[in-house]
Parts: C-alpha cells; sequence; structure tokens
C-alpha cells in the first residue's frame, strides 16, 4: 500500500530524497563503526581534564581554577562534562556511549542539512543529488569515530544555522531553544566566537538588510572590505607582538606561529619566509585563507585529493553560479537569498578567525563547515534551475 502511494503520489522526489538519505547514513555508520572509536593525542587531554572535573566533584569553577591551559578551559567545558559524566555513570562502557552519541550527532546534522535545503526551497531531486557528496566527505569519513568535540560541534553549528533560518523566514521560531544551542556551541570550542558572531550578524540585519548587500556588487564590496579590514588588524596586532610592544600570553602564542611562517599546523611544506612587516604578514594571513579553502597537500594519498577535489568543486561550482545567476531576480527568492548571505557570512567569519589563529594539520576546522557549504551549493544549483526553468519552481515555493 505504502509503495503504490508512493509511486502515484505527486511528489516521488521526496521519497527519492528520503532513500537518498538513509543511504547515506548506513554508509557512513557502517564506515566508521568498522573502524571502532580512535584516540589522539587530543582525546587523552580531554580525557585527562575529565578526571580532573570529576576529582572536583563536578564543580565547573574549581575545575576551572585548576585547568591551566593556553586557551579558556570555559570553552570546552560541554566536551568535557559529557566525557566526565559518562565515566561517571557508564565506568567500563563511557568509550562506547561517547561513539554512539557522535554517531547519533552525524546523523543529526545531515538531517539537518536536509530540513535546512527543504525550507529554503531546494527541491528535492537536488537535494537528492547533494546528499551522496557526504560520503565523499573525508571529514565525514574520520572524525566521527575519533573522541573528540569535532562531531558534536559539527551538529551544533548546522543546528544553530537552522534555528537561524527557521527564526528569520517563519514564525516557528523557538527563541529558547536557538538560545540554548548558541550558548552550547560557545561552550564546546574555542573557535565558537566567529560561528556565533556571523549568526548574530545575520539575524540582527536579516529584518532590515541594508540595501546595498542585497547585490552582487554590494555583497562583494562588503566581502573586501571586511577582509581588508581584518587582515590589516591582525597583521597589525603580531607585528607589534614580534616587535616585543605587546605581551599577552595568547598573542605572543599565535605570534610565533607567524614568525615561523607556519601556514598549516605541522605541515613543513607549506611554511614561508614571513618579516615583522605588516605587509609580510598580511601575506601569511591571505595565503592561510586560501588553505583554509584548498586542503591540497602532496602527501594526501590519490583518493584523499580525489575526495577534496570533488568536495570542494561543488562547493567553487554553487559559489560560480551564485555569482553569475540573476542575484537579483525575480527566481531568486527571499528564502534564497538568506540562506545564501548566512552561509557566506558563516563562512567568511570561520576562515578568517582560523588564518588569524592556527588551521590544523588535517584541517579538522573545515569539518563543521561541510554541511553548510554543501547547503550552498544547494542554493545556487537551485537558483540557476530557476533561471533556465522559471516555470518549474521547488514544490510549495513562491517567489
Amino acid at each position: 500500500m505504502q509503495l503504490k502511494f508512493f509511486l502515484l503520489s505527486s511528489r516521488p522526489s521526496q521519497g527519492i530524497a528520503s532513500v537518498c538519505f538513509f543511504l547515506v547514513i548506513v554508509l557512513l555508520v557502517t564506515d566508521n563503526v568498522r573502524f571502532g572509536l580512535h584516540l589522539s593525542s587530543d582525546s587523552e587531554t580531554f580525557i585527562r581534564w575529565s578526571g580532573l572535573l570529576i576529582d572536583s566533584n563536578f564543580n565547573l569553577f574549581d575545575y576551572y581554577l585548576r585547568n591551566q591551559f593556553i586557551s579558556p578551559p570555559i570553552f570546552y567545558t560541554v566536551p568535557v562534562f559529557y566525557i566526565a559524566f559518562c565515566k561517571y555513570l557508564f565506568i567500563s562502557t563511557w568509550q562506547q556511549i561517547y561513539f554512539i552519541s557522535n554517531l547519533v550527532f552525524m546523523v543529526a546534522t545531515i538531517f539537518l542539512f536536509k530540513k535546512s535545503a527543504e525550507l529554503l526551497g531546494v527541491r528535492h531531486t537536488l537535494v537528492a543529488f547533494l546528499l551522496p557528496f557526504f560520503l565523499v566527505s573525508t571529514d565525514y569519513l574520520i572524525w566521527p569515530h575519533f573522541l573528540l568535540t569535532d562531531t558534536v560541534f559539527a551538529f551544533l553549528v548546522m543546528f544553530c544555522v537552522y534555528s537561524a533560518l527557521l527564526c528569520t523566514l517563519t514564525d516557528q521560531c523557538n527563541t529558547l531553544q536557538f538560545g540554548i544551542a548558541v550558548v552550547l556551541l560557545l561552550l564546546t570550542r574555542p573557535s565558537s566566537p566567529p560561528v556565533v558572531g556571523a549568526i548574530f550578524l545575520y539575524v540582527l540585519l536579516s529584518k532590515e538588510f541594508p540595501n546595498f548587500l542585497r547585490n552582487r556588487m554590494g555583497m562583494f564590496s562588503a566581502v573586501l572590505l571586511l577582509g581588508t579590514c581584518s587582515t590589516l588588524a591582525y597583521s597589525y596586532i603580531m607585528a607589534a607582538s614580534l616587535n616585543g610592544d605587546i605581551f599577552n600570553k595568547q598573542i605572543n602564542f599565535l605570534s610565533n606561529f607567524v614568525a615561523y611562517g607556519v601556514v598549516i599546523h605541522d605541515r613543513p611544506e607549506t611554511f614561508i619566509a614571513v618579516g615583522h612587516s605588516v605587509g609580510d604578514i598580511s601575506q601569511l594571513y591571505f595565503l592561510r585563507i586560501l588553505y583554509f579553502f584548498t586542503p591540497y597537500v602532496t602527501s594526501f594519498s590519490f583518493w584523499h585529493k580525489f575526495a577534496n577535489c570533488v568536495l570542494l568543486g561543488l562547493f567553487f561550482l554553487g559559489l560560480l553560479l551564485w555569482a553569475l545567476c540573476g542575484y537579483q531576480s525575480a527566481n531568486y527568492s527571499r528564502k534564497l537569498q538568506r540562506g545564501s548571505q548566512l552561509i557566506l557570512l558563516l563562512s567568511l567569519f570561520v576562515a578568517m578567525y582560523q588564518a588569524a589563529t592556527v588551521i590544523d594539520f588535517d584541517w579538522r576546522y573545515r569539518y563543521p563547515l561541510i554541511a553548510p557549504l554543501i547547503l550552498f551549493s544547494g542554493i545556487s544549483f537551485e537558483q540557476a534551475l530557476r533561471e533556465l526553468f522559471p516555470n518549474r519552481v521547488a514544490f510549495g515555493e513562491k517567489c
């Protein structure tokens, strides 16, 4: 009976998208389970910190005082508290519980991607086409089976993106739920401030978005201005630190990377010679932003390079279509416009923040952006289809 309904349905593409979602989830979960839970040096650090929290009888204030890490320990509260909770409650099986929760968060992230695409009016056939790209993401094939913060952080980022879209495009906004998600995001990773900043800026400006941001030239001008200001600010601060004019533990820690010309952490083949001038540091900063979006090094295997090229090719194709396909046309709905603005703002903020701090050896910090970037490509493809076939918009979408 259900099969007959599906075949006779006026929206069989929705069923195809659901089937694709199910198959992608099964394949990703199976692959991660096959490898089992892995621990890294960062995992050992989180385990040690969780022991410190347990020794403090789950008193967070006492724990914060006892943890003397270079980054404020408050930014790791959620994963450390959860690990401590699992260790305390499950004792011998806590690592398996954490592993299962990682897989749940991975599934939830892709589900929120699908829900966000539907909310924005991206047609189901496009959603079905985009879902398999999660299978070529090395991040989704690697990090869910590590005892790290990355998977829960990726989920929280996508949840905040979905909540921001829900609040600005519909009347279904749950302010309390949104606020809790943002707070949890801030307490999960030190790389959360640019995500929160981008989302809040989008929400604040979404109702009365400045007119100059409603066209391509305005968007490009805003990006150029923001990029120039951030580059100069970062370069002047780092130059002052290198010349001994600033004495701050965190800033001096980052300026040491600048002094060695570090582009990608622990990858000497990417290092460059850098002087103490603002111009030299600006060059390093700009190069880091480029490397953040093009994770390609000779030491990667052929298949790793191929997967990265496929995934990044999807995003760059989406960016090209976004730039070329009638940003102000009648077919470019308010939903598509807002969705592209949010994701571009988020991507730019995260890239600038990581370029100013550190880009990890394995590009772990791009992981939370994978789902939003695939969603951005879906928005761009949807716009291109509306330009080519203006009478065939997505189901239920009014331009």
